[in-house]
């Protein structure tokens, strides 16, 4: 392939205005300070793949013009010493690019050789007619399957993993199972959505969506099977398709489509047991897959089984020390499903017994973070200003308060908004049922104690909602000004944003609809669903619009929080839903 110069990799305005571009992500500085649109970036894949067919067929009609105009070489013979008849010489043929030619090609002519160029879009036409097809080449946009995996695997890297995929090389006479041809489909509909969403191709989110249909019959057929239900393709392939369903539920309704996926994921761990372990790739694959349980679980009310967190004691003698310090805080996160999922089924009904083991998760969580290793720790930076703000970071969400924090790895801001989740779901837990006691009792409502331990939880949660926004930033790509070592690698910020989804719920829904923090929270979440293209931040923009705060049911006064005796808002709401709402 001939070198055509470095392509440059600024976005297609700054390229346009031919001046140099940050490639900031998702809007460049230069658009941002011209308050232009910033139409993104080209893909990686065509940048490295140039389509070379024009530059081939100029060539092949170049060394045809050659030929054409060369004249034949006349044939060596005796010089005659008579007169010459006009009648000796036979004439030689002339060829019409889009006519005819007057007479038959001889073999010996140097134009015989028209059939070797064929493949160029040369024919032959009946009898002793030579034409040239003429070509109308336009550039192909026609996704393969590598590509759509190449993109995928591009924008999907955990920290410290590749996913979660085997990709050992096959034999060349390697046959795939049921469950690698459900998992190979999963993966081409996930990355066709995401390149769908991309370069906002209907056409590609309708291949997408044939490639879901596909790849969710193959994955049928193989659960089906006893061998293949139990193989780490199988749970991987179960994976892929909730991801695909973050990636395309644009309507509230359907993020159940992602959890009747993680219903499969979990039914496929109980089949499998705790042995898919003793593997690396199974390993990885239970701990991508038991953070989306976990959630679910929360999400729902439900009981996380008990065969998930047997296998998270066992996955903390498997791991180094800080990864079994993370799954310490799942197994605590895991209980707190469970109690939240007594109190839905009425197993607990008595407030102060579950207010006893609502304290007890407290305290906890509360030991869980005082043991935490110094890599845990974060640093919290102060941006005064928003001009300051898109000078270091471009068009990137401003932090809510001015604030926000940098952590030396994404995993670990991930764990540390785990943390503030499960606190402020106890929190919200605890304050239900004190709200219960107290109106069950006048005397312990009026007690200024109750009210000044109540504005104590609140502030509690307030603080959390806050420190969770203050972490959004990291996740979509925002490193500290003093330290290069703790920037997030631009592959990262995928999968950031999926993982930012649940904490930016729980954080948007401890305030009321028209709060500051919601409505900044909504600005990030459009970030998400329009710069990244995952379309479940758009659905979780609807609700956070539509419902209300799960602590609205409170008035805060002087000496501390009252509550309220009309019922609050949020007993309508459908997702946004408190613990004794369910």
């Amino acid at each position: 392939m001939v070198f055509c110069g470095k392509p440059s990799k600024g976005c297609g305005e700054c390229r346009s205005r031919k001046i140099r571009c940050d490639q900031g992500r998702p809007t460049c500085s230069q658009c941002a300070k011209g308050n232009r649109f910033c139409p993104g970036y080209r893909d990686e894949l065509s940048l490295m793949f140039r389509d070379e067919s024009q530059q081939v067929v100029r060539k092949a009609k170049t060394g045809l013009s050659a030929r054409r105009t060369k004249k034949p070489k006349k044939p060596a013979r005796a010089e005659s010493h008579g007169s010459t008849s006009s009648n000796s010489t036979s004439s030689s043929p002339k060829i019409s690019v889009n006519g005819t030619s007057s007479s038959s090609v001889t073999i010996g002519s140097d134009i015989s050789d028209f059939n070797e160029v064929d493949d160029l879009g040369f024919i032959k036409v009946e009898g002793e007619q030579l034409a040239c097809k003429p070509l109308a080449l336009q550039p192909s946009y026609q996704l393969t399957d590598n590509e759509a995996v190449s993109y995928f695997i591009r924008h999907n890297v955990w920290p410290g993993a590749i996913f979660m995929m085997d990709f050992e090389p096959k034999a060349p006479a390697h046959r795939a199972t049921l469950s690698e041809q459900a998992q190979m489909a999963s993966l081409v509909s996930v990355g066709t959505a995401m390149l769908s969403r991309v370069r906002q191709s209907v056409h590609l989110a309708l291949e997408a969506e044939r490639g879901y249909g596909h790849a969710l019959t193959l994955l049928t057929r193989a659960v089906c099977n006893e061998k293949e239900s139990k193989a780490n393709a199988t749970l991987s392939a179960v994976l892929l398709l909730a991801i695909f369903e973050v990636i395309t539920s644009r309507a509230p309704k359907n993020i159940e489509k992602w959890t009747n996926h993680i219903y499969g994921a979990i039914a496929l761990l109980e089949i499998r047991g705790p042995e898919h372990l003793s593997t690396e790739e199974g390993l990885k694959l239970f701990i991508q897959l038991r953070f989306q349980i976990i959630i679910s679980c929360l999400q729902r009310g439900a009981r996380v089984p008990q065969s998930l967190l047997e296998c998270s004691k066992i996955a903390m003698y498997l791991r180094p020390q800080i990864d079994a310090y993370c799954d310490r805080l799942i197994y605590i996160a895991g209980k707190l499903s469970n109690l939240r999922a007594d109190i839905n089924s009425k197993i607990l009904t008595d407030a102060n017994e579950t207010l006893s083991a609502a304290y007890a998760v407290e305290a906890e969580l509360l030991a869980w973070v005082a043991a935490g290793p110094t890599d845990f720790s974060y640093t919290t930076f102060t941006c005064a200003s928003v001009p300051e703000w898109v000078r270091m970071f471009g068009n990137r969400p401003f932090p809510y308060n001015n604030q926000y924090h940098v952590y030396r790895d994404l995993w670990i801001c991930h764990t540390w908004n785990q943390y503030r989740c499960s606190r402020v779901i106890v929190c919200e837990i605890i304050l239900s049922c004190l709200r219960r006691l107290s109106a069950v009792s006048p005397t312990m409502a009026m007690s200024k104690e109750l009210q000044g331990h109540c504005a104590q939880i609140r502030q509690v949660t307030r603080e959390l909602a806050q420190d969770i926004c203050a972490s959004a930033v990291y996740h979509l790509g925002v490193e500290g000004p003093e330290a290069a070592s703790y920037s997030v690698p631009a592959s990262y910020c995928y999968v950031g944003g999926m993982l930012l989804l649940w904490p930016l719920t729980l954080a948007g829904a401890t305030e009321p609809r028209d709060h500051p923090l919601r409505r900044w929270v909504r600005e990030c979440l459009r970030v998400i669903g329009h710069s990244i293209g995952i379309d479940q931040a758009l659905a979780i923009i609807d609700i956070l619009e539509a419902e209300a705060g799960v602590f609205e049911g409170m008035e805060e006064s002087e000496s501390g929080v009252v509550f309220r005796d009309t019922v609050d808002a949020s007993v309508h709401n459908r997702v946004l839903v408190g613990t004794w709402n369910f």
